[in-house]
């Protein structure tokens, strides 16, 4: 099963409570720099462009906007029926 997604997050200093994501390919469509923090404390930044394309792999994690942009996204999840 497929699942869409369309992830907008305000300008910095806003960031979100920890989540788990599943497998999910993500297209970015704006200019974003975001600070993922996984649950055992390690972090790390993220530079994308507009049009840039990620997989993502399962993870449980917090989401920081570092950037002076909105992060806005959408993102394909990949769920197991």
């Amino acid at each position: 099963m497929i699942e869409f997604v369309c992830w907008n997050f305000a300008s910095n200093p806003v960031s979100q409570k920890s989540y788990t994501v599943i497998r999910n390919l993500l297209y970015a469509l704006t200019n974003y720099r975001v600070r993922n923090t996984a649950a055992d404390g390690t972090s790390k930044v993220f530079e994308r462009k507009a049009g840039d394309v990620f997989w993502g792999e399962p993870i449980t994690h917090k989401g920081e906007n570092v950037g002076d942009t909105e992060v806005r996204a959408l993102i394909v999840e990949l769920k197991e029926r």
